[in-house]
């Protein structure tokens, strides 16, 4: 805490006047880590007769919620902009993990999935600043290790990756120093029941990852996930209105479609042909414009039973 405050006292002293910091950012020993913490505080000299200052009063509140919050919050917004025009999940992930790495200013920044049969992790192309070698393909660790540890649901913090003792008498403790990392942060996504995947951070140089930093990397996971949840939402959506597409138009039988006040909303081909008129003149036309009175009475019937008691309908009209 001295090296960030005390200049800042030393010319509250030299001068004699007061001084106020807002949102300043100081280092801190608490449980045993040196953590970042945020503060806003003043320092007010005590003078005496002859303007010779003989103490100081200080006063101060954290703000670190605050910060770590808004610090959150833009980085989110900035993701929610660049994925209004992702086309596609890997545009949707390379958009994220970018952001995220610049806003954290650290060297690689990646993205894995664990597949259905929970025996692989897929791995999107990493992003890094330019001064870090990717790793080869098939540069991995066990991935049943991997899924094992996503599976706990906690971040992974490591300050310094080589120097953990969760790492350094692992089998594979070699595997950050032949990535050439030093400090990392693993966040798990989970779907409620298991892991999923996971979003890693890594710098090269030690780094204390700080309760924004820790922030930063959980947010950014959860849209992710939400936005590929989407994206895949609206894939197999495209997907399943593209078959009944084709079984529409491509039916030999006469089908319809209409809303509730059965009007006709669309037709097939058969349709179109079966009632001597275009697909374009029959749409907006009243279902009751084609069949006698009593038909579409009973047409009117049929709909509020399937309305009322679900299932389908069947009857000749």
């Amino acid at each position: 805490m001295a090296e960030n405050v005390q200049p800042q006292f030393d010319a509250v002293v030299a001068s004699g006047r007061g001084l106020l910091w807002t949102s300043q950012s100081v280092r801190m020993l608490r449980e045993g880590r040196l953590t970042e913490t945020w503060w806003s505080y003043s320092f007010t000299p005590i003078l005496d007769d002859q303007g010779r200052v003989l103490g100081l009063f200080n006063g101060a509140t954290e703000v670190t919620q605050r910060v770590v919050t808004e610090r959150t919050n833009a980085l989110l917004l900035d993701i929610d902009a660049a994925l209004l025009t992702a086309p596609d999940i890997d545009a949707i992930i390379a958009a994220t993990i970018r952001l995220l790495g610049e806003r954290l200013g650290v060297q690689r920044v990646g993205f894995s999935e664990i597949d259905e049969t929970r025996t692989r992790i897929v791995t999107r192309p990493d992003w890094t600043d330019g001064t870090i070698v990717a790793p080869p393909p098939d540069f991995a660790a066990s991935v049943d290790a991997e899924i094992a540890g996503l599976d706990t649901g906690d971040m992974i913090v490591l300050d310094d990756a080589t120097a953990d003792p969760r790492y350094v008498a692992a089998p594979d403790s070699n595997y950050f120093k032949r990535l050439g990392v030093r400090a990392a942060i693993v966040c798990p996504v989970h779907d409620g029941t298991a892991a999923v995947g996971g979003l890693f951070v890594q710098s090269r140089e030690v780094r204390y990852w700080s309760s924004a930093d820790q922030a930063l990397v959980r947010g950014a996971a959860q849209r992710l996930w939400q936005a590929l949840g989407r994206m895949r939402d609206e894939i197999a959506r495209r997907a399943s209105e593209q078959r009944y597409r084709l079984i529409f138009e491509q039916a030999d039988d006469i089908v319809f479609t209409a809303d509730l006040a059965q009007r006709i909303t669309d037709c097939n081909a058969a349709g179109a042909a079966a009632m001597g008129m275009t697909r374009e003149a029959l749409i907006g036309r009243s279902i009751g414009d084609f069949v006698s009175h009593d038909d579409f009475t009973q047409t009117t019937a049929m709909l509020d039973a399937k309305l009322e008691r679900g299932g389908g309908t069947r009857h000749e009209v």
